[in-house]
């Protein structure tokens, strides 16, 4: 099961089924004519126009304006990303039904050879085949019914086939959503705690993919996939949060007075504490300890 991430955009909402008038101007009652006043054109029942604060349902063409603009500008490649998506996976589906056909079409030139059936009605093929008796009666026979009887038993089944096959394809369709719905929650977890996560880049790694198809947890796949790169991240971290406290203790230290009241020797940098090496960070804290003031300026 491939996964399939799609934007909630209706494009047949701005196709032009939808457009047209504003809504209550049908030229049904409360609608106005030229001439006339009332409740319509934008107007309040006393004939003002709605205050600043008031809400008005957008018109279809208003809502097309604003579409284009998302369209064409903050969600530009997320939405060219998705039309591709849809059009790849239309062509996809398209092509294996071409395909099917295709293979099917010989036995249907000679079904419909076999009972002079001509211009490829498949409807004038199945009258056909239902009428034939002869075609039924040794099964008939052997089932011990009636040719009638038989043939209504084997449409029944048909049914009962068909009907299974449906149900079998809306589980499917429905434990699909779940599986999406549970991912999409994962993403957002993992993104809490690795803010570089992007959902839509890693899906396109085979490997995070036939990891997910397994079963294996999103961010157990993403951290096995990224362990590397996750270990230099907290590595740095570390690094970061050692040099700060070194940093924050000389400077405690450098500012602490010493017992007694009397200040010892000092000494003072004019550098940033940041910018210290690892050996002048341990040498200052040294002589803090030994009394001596540090200071920076």
């Amino acid at each position: 099961m491939d996964l399939i991430w799609i934007n909630s955009a209706d494009l047949h909402r701005f196709d032009g089924g939808e457009g047209g008038a504003p809504a209550g101007d049908n030229g049904g009652p409360g609608s106005s004519q030229p001439g006339e006043t009332g409740e319509g054109q934008g107007q309040t029942p006393d004939g003002k126009a709605p205050d600043a604060g008031g809400q008005q349902e957008k018109t279809g063409e208003q809502l097309k304006e604003e579409f284009g603009a998302l369209i064409k500008g903050e969600y530009k490649d997320a939405f060219s990303n998705e039309v591709q998506a849809i059009i790849n996976r239309r062509f996809k589906e398209t092509k294996g039904l071409q395909e099917q056909l295709s293979a099917q079409q010989p036995l249907m030139d000679k079904l419909m050879a076999r009972y002079n059936i001509e211009g490829g009605d498949v409807a004038a093929l199945d009258r056909a085949i239902d009428a034939d008796d002869a075609l039924w009666s040794q099964a008939a026979e052997d089932a011990g019914l009636t040719v009638e009887q038989y043939r209504r038993v084997q449409n029944m089944e048909l049914e009962n086939m068909r009907l299974k096959r449906a149900e079998r394809e809306n589980i499917a369709r429905q434990m699909a959503q779940r599986q999406v719905e549970a991912w999409q929650q994962q993403a957002q977890e993992i993104r809490a705690e690795y803010p570089g996560f992007d959902l839509e880049a890693e899906i396109q790694n085979p490997t995070f993919k036939a990891m997910l198809k397994a079963g294996a947890p999103m961010k157990n796949a993403y951290e096995a996939i990224h362990m590397g790169e996750i270990k230099a991240g907290v590595a740095q971290q570390a690094s970061a949060e050692r040099e700060k406290q070194v940093t924050d203790n000389i400077r405690a230290r450098g500012q602490r007075p010493t017992e007694g009241g009397s200040s010892g020797a000092g000494i003072t940098y004019s550098s940033d504490p940041s910018k210290l090496t690892a050996k002048e960070r341990e040498e200052l804290a040294r002589r803090a300890e030994r009394g001596e003031r540090i200071t920076f300026q």
